[in-house]
């Protein structure tokens, strides 16, 4: 679907960065723990998933999607709710003489994975794919204007500063993207590190997904098909698939 207006997609004048945070997926959701992994509290009165929502923000995205079930949506959403106020359009707001005009709300939505791809697809590294597409086909029915020219992901199962998302907020409207570099590790290395990538790395991605993707192939036995579920997000989110890559340090 990253095909439909791709020169709308590539002009970062008109620039829209989307918050992606995946909560759903198969190799987090069978958790031992009598609660699910991104409702984990982290601090006084933060849970793990509203520190992605916190480092969203900072980074500066225009809309926030989190791929979350139906088992745990209502939870998150009774948290976090329909939105977030902007942190920038706040703290510019305080030198006009009216600053309620000047601050902005950051939707929030939620996208469930789909029935029919539970346990099949449902990797993490999938349901970053899923929401991509979500936000982009969403925001293209609504104004062709809103569709996505990059995107943010941060995962509830990294605990860092997300303040950190802030420092690379000259380089997100351009071609350049952005991975932070947490001990010397980054999403190429398979951790919890948030990065940003493009509708062109979306389509690298999906088509090499694909073509590792054994799929519902009977031939093979049980633990095979559907190869996809147990796909690591080093194996796709790397240096191959998203081009132009700078490092943000977190010394946190």
């Amino acid at each position: 679907m990253q095909d439909i207006n791709q020169s709308i997609c590539e002009n970062l004048n008109n620039f829209h960065m989307a918050g992606i945070i995946p909560v759903s997926g198969h190799d987090v959701d069978n958790s031992p723990m009598p609660w699910h992994r991104a409702l984990t509290q982290i601090g006084e009165n933060l849970l793990a998933v509203e520190r992605s929502v916190l480092e969203c923000n900072y980074a500066g995205c225009e809309t926030i999607w989190i791929i979350c079930n139906e088992d745990i949506q209502p939870l998150i959403k009774h948290r976090i709710g329909d939105y977030v106020t902007c942190f920038e359009s706040l703290a510019s707001s305080r030198y006009v003489p009216f600053p309620k005009t000047r601050v902005e709300q950051v939707p929030i939505f939620y996208v469930p994975i789909p029935p029919r791809q539970r346990d099949k697809r449902d990797s993490l590294a999938w349901t970053i794919l899923h929401g991509a597409n979500a936000a982009f086909v969403t925001s293209a029915k609504i104004s062709k204007w809103m569709v996505p020219n990059k995107y943010y992901v941060s995962f509830p199962y990294g605990l860092y500063d997300p303040a950190v998302a802030k420092e690379a907020k000259v380089l997100y409207p351009t071609q350049k993207n952005v991975f932070i570099d947490h001990g010397g590790k980054t999403i190429a290395d398979g951790t919890y590190t948030g990065f940003t990538f493009t509708p062109q790395g979306f389509k690298k991605i999906r088509k090499k997904m694909k073509e590792d993707c054994s799929g519902a192939d009977y031939s093979k036995d049980l633990k095979s098909r559907w190869s996809s579920r147990n796909f690591s997000l080093d194996k796709f989110y790397n240096y191959d698939s998203i081009e132009n890559v700078e490092k943000v340090h977190n010394h946190s």
